[in-house]
């Protein structure tokens, strides 16, 4: 009894771990990924890097120079990489992206060979605007400025200022532009100072060239007072003045004659007119005093 109840103990432990495991499974599939930071552009870009050239303030010599690039191209190649934001190409016959092409019949082995023996901007664009990507893909022009050599004789050292140029296949905007300066880098050997300046400033070259937008901030809310609509008022009529009260005027050959009672005659101005005097009831007034007071 004891050697069968054994897997049922187990078994029954399984069951219960697997059911309190599950819901920690979905639900740790279920949470969002939370946004950290901007980002240039989502996932990769197809970029063919061009190899490196000197430019015009570059005073160490054309010797140098071809020595300089064939240290750094690897360098500057890497750091690209290292962003995260590009898949890089480079004009080289087996390149994988360029072989592809040519099996899948977008690319001609003449587009091919013209790239390789003539690696510029313009043929580079023509090759990647004949692929097809997700997105449009670019072109990457480098440049060694200048080459700065400072510290002691015992302790020399080495800065590097490099550029670079970020075009987008077809796209009708400004290339994004970026000049960097290294530190200063001390070492044993000139190889070691230069590859030290290089690494740095690649580095820092290429973060420039994928760093997200810059933080803003967002407009004050513009309050607007909505004006209220114009009421239609009626119309005031003008008020006319009062005509004065009409004055009757007699005519010049009409006799008016005072009215001999309080009220007057018709078409006679009304005046007044106070009753004659009378004697006091019962009182016999004589001729000489008749009509006097």
């Amino acid at each position: 009894m004891k050697i069968q109840a054994l897997p049922v103990r187990l078994t029954l432990c399984g069951v219960l771990l697997g059911s309190l495991l599950v819901p920690l499974a979905i639900q740790a599939q279920a949470a969002p990924r939370p946004l950290t930071k901007l980002e240039i552009w989502p996932g990769q870009r197809v970029v063919m890097i061009l190899p490196l050239s000197i430019g015009s303030d570059f005073q160490g010599g054309e010797e140098l120079g071809r020595a300089l690039i064939l240290l750094v191209q690897q360098d500057l190649q890497n750091a690209v990489a290292r962003t995260g934001k590009f898949s890089v190409m480079t004009p080289y016959r087996f390149d994988p992206i360029l072989r592809r092409g040519v099996l899948e019949n977008q690319l001609a082995d003449a587009d091919v060979t013209n790239l390789l023996n003539t690696p510029s901007l313009e043929n580079a664009q023509n090759i990647l605007g004949k692929l097809r990507f997700d997105q449009p893909s670019m072109v990457l022009e480098s440049k060694i400025e200048e080459l700065r050599v400072g510290g002691t004789a015992k302790q020399p050292t080495v800065q590097l200022q490099v550029s670079g140029r970020l075009y987008e296949v077809g796209g009708a905007g400004t290339p994004k532009n970026v000049v960097v300066t290294s530190r200063s880098f001390a070492g044993r050997t000139p190889e070691i100072r230069l590859q030290s300046a290089a690494a740095q400033a690649f580095s820092e070259l290429a973060a420039r060239l994928v760093e997200p937008p810059a933080s803003f901030q967002l407009p004050a809310p513009v309050i607007v007072t909505p004006t209220p609509a114009p009421t239609a008022t009626a119309p005031v009529a003008p008020t006319r003045p009062s005509a004065p009260a009409p004055i009757f005027i007699p005519p010049s050959n009409v006799e008016v004659k005072p009215p001999s009672a309080l009220s007057p005659e018709a078409g006679a101005a009304f005046v007044p007119q106070l009753p004659p005097a009378q004697p006091p009831l019962n009182i016999a007034v004589g001729e000489a005093t008749a009509g006097a007071r």
